[in-house]
């Protein structure tokens, strides 16, 4: 019976053993299936990209020459506005240059005369100033000196007094 049950036990381990195997080649199968689908599935749509750039690479060229074709016309219009403007911005710099290098030969010589007038008009207001100050600082002066006078005249009257007071004494 130990025979017998051995045998069975063995036999109950390899059914397991069995079992197990199956159901990991299961899980393989069913993952290289999974797997099968990815990969056919990518290369459906690399297919399907590459037919669809086959179909369209022409007119995808032609859709972006023709954008730069008309960019490039933009660009050179819009280069010949500027140049355009440019050259009439220098052009009326130039005009107003010479209009003032005009007006400036004709009017220089009466623009230093009247400079020089003006100055020579200062000068004398300037030469006035200064003789009314000198008279007003030369009449105070002379107030003062009255002034000085005045107290000197006092004062010698004060010593006449005290002299001919100290001669009746």
């Amino acid at each position: 019976m130990v025979e017998g049950q051995s045998r069975y036990g063995i036999m109950e381990s390899l059914n397991s053993k069995k079992i197990d195997a199956q159901k990991r080649l299961s899980e393989v199968e069913q993952a290289i299936s999974n797997q099968e689908m990815v990969f056919k599935n990518n290369a459906l749509r690399l297919k399907k990209e590459i037919t669809d750039m086959d179909n369209s690479y022409v007119a995808t060229h032609e859709n972006w020459v023709e954008n730069k074709e008309h960019e490039l016309k933009n660009r050179k219009l819009q280069w010949q506005v500027e140049r355009q403007l440019s050259q009439e911005t220098f052009n009326r710099e130039v005009e107003d240059l010479e209009h003032n290098i005009k007006v400036e030969k004709k009017t220089y010589t009466s623009k230093h005369k009247k400079w020089m007038d003006a100055k020579e008009v200062q000068v004398e207001s300037h030469d006035k100033d200064y003789e009314a100050w000198v008279s007003s600082q030369n009449m105070r002066a002379e107030s003062i000196t009255k002034e000085i006078a005045g107290y000197e005249n006092a004062l010698n009257d004060l010593k006449e007094v005290s002299k001919e007071s100290v001669k009746k004494d």
